[in-house]
């Protein structure tokens, strides 16, 4: 990076555009380097363009982390200082933790009495009569994780307005994004939350109330009852498993009464005799002897029509 910066170009736009985002353009079928495309982040770009906020004041604010800073490509243009910092992370983000490390870094410089956010936002507040601190600079528009930054190069006006300015001292850690996340900025509620106001009680209101009332309670028991059938069904389907289960699983030799006792248990379960025939011929297949046990199926139903809905699993 440091090298960039003696490169000479002779127009911004001449400059190699980079970014901390690695892509995935495989994530999303609409953009190739959208947010929907990040896997993840290394580093947190900052572009200070034209504030009041001047370097030497950005690195007092920043001692107790890592950075590299350098001049913009129009630094000193219209006599406005203008500049990027990266603050290079001893981790990669997600796109989410980028944009609260970002925040974070954005309410250090609002505690040390500089505007963040942008220029409509603060006209605006200045139209209405509010008294607004300083501009910081810091480019807003540029919080997004998919942002893009021209590598560092000499200034368009030359190595006057050319600089770089890094904290790299022994004992200076790098930005930790775990850490960092913690110091972003709780969004402002923006409600009160208050109790329902309760109308008086006339008689016809009393009558809606106790009609409601009535009409919840009745949706309570109807939901209860639903619990209720929900729950024996899967109970029935789970006996019915296990019945098919076992019979599936029959020795040799011994599927005659085998069979049988799966057409009890089935009945048992409470499903229907047109439901047990079903099962019965679709489970005869399952059997050593499939032949035998579908010439059973008359004689197993007429049993148990014989004893008619007392049966018991067996």
């Amino acid at each position: 990076m440091r090298q960039c910066l003696d490169e000479i170009q002779a127009k911004k736009e001449g400059n190699t555009l980079v970014s901390g985002a690695l892509f995935d353009q495989n994530k999303s079928q609409d953009t190739n380097k959208g947010l929907a495309n990040i896997e993840l982040v290394n580093g947190v770009w900052l572009d200070f363009d034209g504030g009041a906020l001047m370097p030497d004041e950005f690195e007092r604010m920043f001692r107790d982390v890592r950075w590299w800073m350098w001049n913009s490509f129009n630094n000193g243009k219209d006599s406005k200082t203008k500049f990027r910092v990266l603050f290079p992370t001893n981790s990669p983000m997600t796109a989410e933790m980028y944009h609260a490390v970002w925040d974070a870094i954005a309410a250090r410089i609002r505690d040390f009495g500089y505007y963040v956010g942008t220029d409509l936002s603060y006209e605006k507040a200045v139209n209405s009569g509010r008294a607004m601190p300083n501009k910081s600079g810091l480019d807003a528009t540029k919080r997004t994780a998919n942002s893009f930054f021209y590598l560092p190069c000499r200034a368009g006006l030359g190595l006057k307005k050319t600089f770089w300015r890094e904290n790299w001292a022994d004992g200076v850690p790098m930005l930790d994004p775990d850490l960092w996340v913690s110091y972003a900025p709780l969004e402002a509620q923006q409600y009160e939350v208050k109790p329902a106001y309760m109308n008086p009680a006339t008689p016809l209101l009393e009558r809606v109330r106790e009609r409601i009332a009535s009409e919840q309670q009745q949706h309570g028991d109807d939901a209860e009852h639903a619990d209720r059938d929900a729950a024996r069904a899967a109970g029935q389907i789970a006996a019915r498993d296990a019945a098919i289960a076992q019979w599936r699983s029959t020795p040799p030799c011994t599927g005659n009464a085998a069979f049988y006792r799966l057409a009890v248990r089935l009945r048992a379960t409470g499903i229907d005799d047109f439901k047990v025939r079903a099962t019965l011929e679709q489970e005869a297949a399952f059997g050593h002897s499939p032949a035998e046990r579908c010439a059973q199926i008359p004689s197993i139903m007429s049993s148990l029509r014989r004893l008619g809905q007392n049966v018991q699993a067996a």
